[in-house]
C-alpha cells in the first residue's frame, strides 16, 4: 500500500489525498534536489520510466556530478505552469522524474484512481478541493498529545 495516499487525522478519519500529491510537485524541480537519485533514474534503463522522457531530461542534467547541479527542470514538460490533471497523464506514460510519484501507477491499489484522474479533470478537481477542505479541518495535536519528530520516519 502506498502510504501517502491517505492522511490519518485525530480519531483516525482517513481521507484520500492522492489528488493533493500533485501540488507538492508542481512548479520547477532543482536538479540538485536529489542529484544522485535523479541521475540514476534518467541514466539507467529502468522499466518504470519512458526512455524518450529520460533522454530529454538527460540533455539538461549531465551524467557527471557536479555538472548541471544548478540547472532547473520543469516536472511537467507539457503544462509546467498550470495546475491540471497532466500529472496523472504523465504517470500513465511513465514520465515522472520522482520515483515515489511513479509508484502511484505501478500495478497497485492506486492505479484506478490515477487512471480516473488522468481521464477526467473535473473528478480530479472536485476530489482535490474536497481533500483540501478536509485537510484544512484537521486539528494538530498539541501539548502532551502531540510530538515533533526529530526524524520524520521514526518516533522519537
Amino acid at each position: 500500500m502506498v502510504q501517502h495516499c491517505q492522511f490519518c487525522v485525530p480519531k483516525c478519519q482517513h481521507i484520500s489525498l492522492l489528488g493533493v500529491t500533485s501540488t507538492l510537485y508542481s512548479g520547477i524541480l532543482h536538479i540538485n534536489f536529489d542529484t544522485e537519485n535523479m541521475r540514476d533514474r534518467i541514466y539507467s534503463n529502468r522499466s518504470d520510466i519512458d526512455a524518450g522522457f529520460a533522454s530529454t531530461r538527460r540533455r539538461n542534467c549531465p551524467a557527471t556530478n557536479p555538472n548541471g547541479n544548478g540547472n532547473l527542470a520543469p516536472l511537467d514538460l507539457v503544462t509546467p505552469n498550470s495546475f491540471d490533471n497532466n500529472y496523472f497523464k504523465n504517470l500513465l506514460q511513465k514520465k515522472r522524474l520522482i520515483q515515489s510519484d511513479q509508484v502511484l501507477f505501478s500495478g497497485g491499489s492506486t492505479d484506478n484512481i490515477v487512471t480516473e484522474y488522468s481521464r477526467n479533470h473535473s473528478t480530479f478537481s472536485s476530489d482535490f478541493a474536497s481533500a483540501m477542505i478536509k485537510m484544512g479541518d484537521t486539528e494538530p495535536l498539541t501539548s502532551s498529545a502531540g510530538i515533533i519528530r526529530r526524524l520524520c520516519s521514526a518516533v522519537n
